[in-house]
């Protein structure tokens, strides 16, 4: 995925503190029909609707035309870059809304910044799960299925740390897809999640496989392989772990996360026979959730300032965020190192944010190896990450650049959306998705490309809901703790998280939101 990681984010959010005005917010969420509005209280000073085309309007005060069908009142509105478009007396039909929001703050800071932060706080009475441990709630903006109702898998993860519009990014991701392929993949996008997700485009990229082998991306090249070597031996803080990283194992190596230490590194050891020629070491990955919980304890942290400091992130323009290379390397990335005629080097990483669907990537090792078995070991951080598979490919040429496919329908709820269509054709405005959206993606394949690897490129951005929960954790000074100093924070956040790190995952997956397509 994306280079830049949710910390970065975090960073920015955590610069964008001072000097504001506390809140509490309340939030109701609405679909944008005449009953359901009818619910909202007039007393909440503020009602958000989200259009349907990305933009955005806050009225301070408004009423409803049941008859007509339309939402009108006094307020700003912003298009889907969250530019000001216009102020004063706005009249929206509500057929253009995806969704609808009332906000209902203790104290509002009157600027426009801050009306537009009126972004995130949300409580929805979502699931039980949710409100028992909302930091193990479910979420990693859009998910992609392939194959029918009822036989879908989960092939793919999108932009997982694209969480404001400063961050928008292209990710790409290997998807595995019912074969024989035919003459189209179908792939559905669902938002499971108590997220807003803003989906710029989809596309497949296709590069044909060599005969008997495989095709792995290193970055944004793709290398064709040949015979693969599964490991002799495997070795973790765990022990060993061989039967968990053979590709049809049927295991998945995790390690606990440190005792006292969010931080703690382990190595995973390996050895494989030696290949024949050049030769590059596949991974195939996701993360746990400690990182998911280090997000979701940031925005806690940041509590009723979230939406402010959101909104001054979507203000900002792509590029103009700092890296910080240090939290990358602690929960989003895994260095591989290998033996070599001077001693262990660094071979490369396995880079991928997001702990719900499996990635695969290649890291391709130095040609001028001892003879005999080849040793190479992974560095990264304990518990947080998910390795599955973990073998040797011979490289069987150079670099291919790949098909690109670009949809020729998308449908949702049985019938075509062309509007959707455009959209994810990256034609014009971002798709918006609300939680329990989902749309089915069809993607021609030409017979040339039926013997094909295909990965899943998707561009665009998320923002994440806050739960009411949160807010009573709200602490500004140790939200920018957490980004200045790190290392501190992680040991000082071990003890909750070794609390909660048994049940973790069984509350994750089961607070995912259902979606029909």
């Amino acid at each position: 995925m994306t280079t830049r990681t949710w910390t970065t984010s975090l960073a920015i959010l955590a610069a964008a503190l001072g000097g504001c005005t506390d809140r509490y917010w309340q939030a109701r969420l609405f679909k944008p029909d005449t009953s359901e509005l009818k619910q909202a209280s007039p007393e909440a000073p503020f009602l958000k609707a989200h259009g349907k085309d990305g933009s955005l309007a806050v009225l301070r005060a408004w009423t409803l035309d049941g008859a007509g069908g339309t939402l009108s009142g006094d307020g700003l509105r912003y298009d889907a870059d969250r530019k000001l478009l216009s102020r004063g007396q706005i009249e929206l039909p509500l057929s253009d809304l995806a969704l609808l929001e009332t906000n209902r703050p203790e104290s509002v800071s009157r600027s426009e910044v801050a009306v537009l932060g009126v972004v995130a706080g949300v409580t929805l009475a979502v699931a039980a799960l949710c409100a028992m441990n909302p930091k193990a709630c479910f979420g990693s903006c859009p998910t992609f299925y392939a194959g029918a109702p009822g036989d879908e898998r989960l092939v793919a993860e999108g932009f997982s740390a694209s969480i404001a519009r400063a961050f928008e990014a292209t990710d790409v991701d290997s998807i595995d897809v019912p074969r024989p392929i035919g003459s189209a993949v179908e792939l559905t996008m669902k938002n499971e999640a108590l997220e807003t997700h803003y989906v710029r485009s989809t596309r497949l990229l296709a590069v044909p496989r060599p005969p008997g082998g495989r095709v792995y991306r290193v970055g944004d090249r793709y290398f064709p392989t040949g015979r693969e070597l599964v490991p002799l031996h495997c070795r973790g803080v765990e022990g060993d772990c061989l039967a968990d990283v053979l590709a049809d194992g049927g295991g998945e190596y995790l390690s606990r996360a440190g005792a006292t230490d969010l931080a703690e590194q382990e190595l995973i050891e390996l050895t494989f026979s030696a290949p024949a020629g050049p030769a590059g070491l596949v991974i195939r990955a996701r993360n746990g959730l400690l990182n998911t919980f280090v997000f979701y304890q940031g925005l806690a942290w940041l509590g009723g300032k979230a939406g402010e400091t959101f909104a001054r992130l979507e203000t900002m323009a792509p590029g103009e965020t700092p890296a910080f290379t240090g939290w990358e390397r602690l929960l989003a990335r895994a260095e591989v190192e290998v033996w070599t005629r001077s001693g262990w080097k660094v071979a490369g990483a396995f880079g991928e944010i997001g702990p719900i669907a499996k990635e695969t990537q290649l890291v391709p090792l130095p040609v001028d190896l001892p003879p005999g078995e080849v040793k190479v070991r992974l560095r990264l951080t304990r518990g947080n990450w998910k390795l599955d598979r973990l073998s040797l490919a011979e490289l069987a040429g150079p670099a291919v650049d790949p098909a690109v496919i670009t949809p020729v329908e998308v449908r949702r709820l049985g019938g075509a959306d062309a509007g959707a269509l455009s959209r994810l054709r990256g034609e014009g405005a971002r798709l918006v998705s609300v939680p329990g959206d989902a749309w089915t993606i069809r993607f021609p394949v030409p017979a040339a490309l039926h013997d094909a690897e295909f990965f899943l490129e998707s561009r665009g951005y998320y923002i994440e809901w806050m739960r009411e929960q949160w807010i009573a954790e709200e602490d500004p000074a140790a939200a920018v703790a957490l980004l200045r100093n790190p290392e501190s924070a992680l040991r000082h956040l071990a003890p909750a998280w070794k609390k909660m790190e048994p049940g973790v995952e069984k509350i994750f997956w089961q607070s995912r939101m259902g979606a029909t397509p």
